[in-house]
């Protein structure tokens, strides 16, 4: 930590050495900071490193679950492909999978290339034969809180964060902390983007006072799965 606040006062002090002011300097200071946690993060919890998602799922699966019920929610659903792998590692009857999605794209600008309404499968919901599977359709400030105010969990809680963006993925972060027990596990797809889903674990973490490690990545720490202790 106070290396980190000794590298924000150099940055400062450059800055205003050179005479640059405005919204970049913080911007450039908030980036380097960012960096630092995100390597120090890297450095603390070295883990097994996966080729592809369903690997590092039947691995995080056999490890921390076996035979047991899971519930399992899914932020930025797309297509079906996480849901459908996860309903089929765990085949319990008592477990329980719920995917929320638009279905309609990003709701806002991401990166180039990628912004509002990209990933949009025109509204269409991914065909799952399996009862536990339950999609929960729309804009997240409109389901997520509704949803988290009626759901009790029953088995040990899985947190898929794949919602890209910052203010999707602490909606989700937030809302379902409460149900948190050590134990549960959370998963970040683009955990490598510094400004959205990392952000938002590091925020998140900070507000709520989790102590976590991470037991599994995959593309140099790009995707993660980390359990909360």
């Amino acid at each position: 930590m106070r290396l980190r606040r000794r590298i924000a006062n150099f940055i400062l002090k450059e800055c205003r050495l050179r005479e640059l002011q405005g919204s970049r300097p913080q911007r450039f200071i908030r980036a380097v900071l960012d960096e630092i946690d995100f390597q120090n993060l890297r450095d603390a919890y070295p883990c097994d490193g996966f080729h592809d998602r369903a690997e590092m799922y039947r691995s995080v699966h056999q490890r921390f679950i076996g035979g047991e019920p899971i519930d399992y929610l899914e932020f930025g659903v797309f297509q079906g492909n996480s849901i459908r792998q996860w309903a089929a590692l765990n085949s319990h009857k008592g477990s329980r999978f719920f995917g929320f999605d638009s279905f309609e794209g990003l709701p806002e600008d991401w990166r180039t290339g990628q912004g509002k309404g990209h990933f949009t499968v025109q509204g269409a919901i991914p065909q799952i034969n399996d009862p536990r599977v339950k999609f929960i359709k729309g804009w997240f400030e409109n389901t997520i809180p509704p949803f988290a105010r009626d759901f009790t969990r029953r088995n040990r809680l899985i947190l898929h964060v794949d919602a890209d963006l910052y203010a999707s993925a602490m909606l989700g972060l937030v809302h379902f902390a409460p149900y948190m027990a050590n134990g549960t596990l959370l998963i970040f797809d683009e955990f490598y983007d510094r400004e959205n889903e990392f952000k938002a674990m590091m925020d998140w973490q900070k507000i709520y006072k989790k102590n976590f490690r991470i037991v599994a990545e995959m593309d140099n720490y790009g995707k993660i799965c980390a359990e909360l202790l």
